[in-house]
């Protein structure tokens, strides 16, 4: 497990996690999707940038990121932007990035890290266009728990988008 980090380090991760990338996401949500799919570089060269910006050292290396495109349906994508370990809270192991291309409606998810004395569970967070933060609270993080639990949370929101498949029960 990695030690907590300088306040600088954080201070640069959670603008990154928490402001730049919901920012850019619903900038152009379209667009976000398709360049951040793509791999991991982009991710990094973003947060070195920030760094260097700071003349800080970045701890990170580009190894330590990631991204996992998939569909949850035939019009709705998702972007895992997988993280390095979040050193303290509320920094995060991940972000699920969800975009229906039919509608454009879109979500930016954090999963965040938790308290210390709260292992194995984080806590489920979005960012809504306006720069609102919403909190959903703890989520275990095994077995896609935490996926499964945005999934739930996008069906609340836009429950209309799911009902064409009701129909097909």
């Amino acid at each position: 497990m990695k030690q907590p980090g300088n306040k600088l380090t954080h201070k640069i991760r959670y603008a990154f996690e928490h402001r730049l990338l919901p920012h850019l996401f619903y900038d152009g949500k379209l667009q976000f999707m398709g360049k951040f799919s793509r791999g991991k570089e982009l991710l990094f060269f973003i947060i070195d940038d920030m760094f260097k910006d700071q003349k800080a050292k970045n701890p990170y290396t580009q190894e330590d990121f990631d991204t996992e495109p998939f569909r949850i349906t035939d019009d709705i994508l998702v972007l895992k932007i997988i993280f390095p370990e979040p050193e303290d809270e509320p920094l995060c192991y991940c972000s699920y990035v969800f975009y229906n291309t039919k509608t454009e409606n879109g979500i930016y998810f954090c999963i965040e890290k938790g308290r210390p004395d709260d292992i194995d569970q984080a806590f489920v967070c979005c960012w809504t266009p306006d720069g609102t933060h919403e909190d959903y609270d703890k989520c275990p993080l095994n077995k896609n728990q935490d996926l499964l639990r945005c999934v739930q949370i996008y069906i609340d929101r836009f429950p209309e988008e799911f009902s064409q498949h009701k129909d097909m029960e």
